[in-house]
C-alpha cells in the first residue's frame, strides 16, 4: 500500500468525540465569501490555538496545572455566554448555537442538536479537542446527512458533516485524537480482562 492511500484511510478512521460544539450555519455564498477572502491571505482555517496560554503542546514541564486550566477555560465560557446574551438583545444573527460531538474523523463529524438545519448548509464550527494541553480548533463543514433522533424529552437531530478545505495541520491533529483515543479505550479493556483473571 503506497503513503497516499494510507494516509487516506487514516482519515476515514472515527473516534468518539464527546464534547461541546459551538456552531454558527452559514450559507454557501457567505462561505464563499469567506474563502475567497482568505484565500487571499491566510488558509481558510480559523485554525488552531495549541499554545493558547503561551505554552506548546509538548511542553508538560512548565504547562500551568489543570485546576488553572479549568478554572481559565470556564471563565473563556461565561465570557462567551454573556457576550452571545449582549449580542442577541441587538438583533444581531451572529449568534452560535450549541451541540454535541457524537464521533469525529479526519474527514467529518456527527453532531447532535436541537436546532433543525438542511442538508446542504454550511457549519462554522468551533471546539475544545483536548483539555491538556487545550486544543481550541475551529473549521467549517457541510451537513450531508440529518436524521432525526428518539428523545422523549425535546426533538434532536444526528448530522453527518463532511470538513471542508481542512488545513492539513488540523487534520492530523484531530486523527492523533482518534487514534489517542482508541489507544485509550483498548488500554482499558485490558486493565478489565486482567483483573477479571485476578478475581
Amino acid at each position: 500500500m503506497d503513503d497516499n492511500a494510507f494516509n487516506d484511510r487514516r482519515g476515514f478512521v472515527r473516534g468518539n468525540l464527546f464534547l461541546d460544539i459551538k456552531y454558527k450555519v452559514i450559507s454557501r455564498e457567505e462561505y464563499d465569501k469567506i474563502k475567497e477572502g482568505k484565500d487571499r491571505g491566510q488558509s481558510l482555517q480559523a485554525g488552531i490555538n495549541q499554545d493558547i496560554f503561551g505554552f506548546n503542546q509538548g511542553d508538560t514541564e512548565n504547562f500551568p496545572n489543570t485546576f488553572l486550566v479549568d478554572f481559565l477555560l470556564h471563565i473563556d465560557k461565561k465570557l462567551n455566554n454573556i457576550l452571545e446574551i449582549l449580542t442577541k438583545d441587538k438583533g444581531c444573527n451572529e449568534i452560535f448555537s450549541r451541540g454535541k460531538g457524537a464521533d469525529i474523523s479526519g474527514s467529518g463529524m456527527s453532531l447532535i442538536s436541537e436546532r433543525l438545519i438542511q442538508p446542504g448548509r454550511i457549519i462554522h464550527a468551533g471546539f475544545l479537542l483536548s483539555r491538556f494541553p487545550p486544543v481550541n480548533v475551529e473549521l467549517f463543514g457541510e451537513i450531508v446527512q440529518a436524521v432525526p433522533m428518539d428523545n422523549e424529552d425535546k426533538a434532536l437531530y444526528r448530522y453527518g458533516i463532511k470538513f471542508l478545505d481542512l488545513n492539513p495541520e488540523i487534520r492530523e491533529l484531530i486523527i492523533s485524537f482518534v487514534f489517542q483515543g482508541q489507544r485509550e479505550a483498548i488500554r482499558g479493556k485490558k486493565r478489565k480482562e486482567v483483573k477479571g483473571s485476578d478475581s
